[in-house]
């Protein structure tokens, strides 16, 4: 009878131990959540969050906004990218997120519109313009040396979104955008621009633009470095609110403290752009919306989208890579 009970009570030992077995090996297969940032107190940012292992993130360090996108980001706001540029030298930096616009993906450039700030608010010297300015959720400019290193990284696309005073939409697209360094004055290079508004030329017919939508999306563009004062260069457009700065091609970047033009042209009023002699657009401008201040050139235009004779209520610029799927 004590062999009984001393059988019993090892195989009693034994059941004990497969059963705990049993449980630890459940618990240790559920899925591992990993987090890519936490907040604070007063983070607001989205939470970044994958699955277990085999779902890791496919970009562990995103260069943009789309390979976020990629990895299954669907909700807009900041986050963090590393661009692969010499002059960012792979440091990270925070940008806002367009997921949701036309599959998402899009890195926000720019961003007006009614936020409290001053009618000149735009009317900034070269350096503020070389490093960014702003809220990233409110009115800002990324700055020219991060729109250099994330347009020289790849081909990317640029959608230029605008509201009208009357309450209507536009965007134009374009397909090749990019700028030169800053030795080059940011020199802007855009092309290749196609879409239903017509035409820069058209706006001078005063041709009337009555849409409930309209866009500028452009599929190449890029910047020059500071060297080359961050010329710009972009091509491909599409869209519904005519090519307004496709004639801005091979421009270099102007400042009310680092001008471009010949004297004639100079106007200490303007906002940051890629201004020309005979400019046909500046999303840049004073912000003249619902004033009787309206002055041709200086107000945030689009010639082909309402001529000069409005101020826009808000804008936005942004890339996306021009393959993005």
């Amino acid at each position: 009878m004590k062999e009984f009970f001393c059988c019993s009570a090892v195989l009693l030992l034994i059941f004990m131990d497969i059963c705990s077995a049993a449980v630890i090996k459940s618990e240790t297969s559920k899925p591992l959540v990993i987090f890519q940032h936490r907040k604070s107190n007063n983070d607001s940012r989205p939470e970044i969050q994958q699955g277990n292992c085999p779902k890791c993130p496919k970009h562990e360090r995103p260069m943009d906004c789309a390979e976020l996108r990629e990895n299954g980001i669907t909700e807009s706001g900041v986050y963090t990218i590393y661009p692969r540029s010499r002059l960012s030298d792979c440091k990270s930096i925070d940008v806002y997120c367009d997921m949701t616009t036309d599959g998402g993906g899009w890195i926000v450039i720019q961003r007006r519109g009614q936020y409290g700030n001053g009618e000149d608010y735009f009317v900034k010297k070269w350096k503020e313009f070389k490093e960014g300015f702003g809220n990233l959720k409110k009115e800002f400019w990324l700055g020219n040396d991060k729109i250099y290193s994330i347009t020289n990284q790849g081909r990317y696309a640029v959608r230029f979104e605008m509201k009208h005073v009357n309450g209507n939409s536009a965007f134009a697209l374009y397909e090749n955008f990019w700028i030169e360094t800053e030795d080059a004055n940011y020199k802007l290079h855009i092309s290749d621009y196609s879409g239903t508004a017509g035409p820069v030329c058209s706006a001078i017919r005063n041709e009337t633009r009555k849409r409930n939508s309209a866009f500028a999306p452009i599929e190449n563009f890029w910047i020059e470095t500071e060297d080359a004062n961050y010329k710009l260069h972009l091509s491909d457009y599409s869209g519904t609110a005519g090519n307004a700065i496709g004639n801005h091609d091979g421009w270099p970047f102007y400042a009310v403290d680092k001008e471009n033009r010949a004297p004639e042209h100079r106007n200490p009023r303007s906002g940051g752009w890629w201004l020309n002699n005979s400019p046909s657009s500046s999303l840049n401008g004073l912000n003249f919306y619902k004033s009787d201040k309206i002055h041709t050139y200086n107000g945030i235009n689009w010639m082909t989208y309402g001529g000069f004779a409005n101020s826009f209520e808000s804008t936005e610029i942004k890339l996306r890579p021009k393959k993005f799927h």
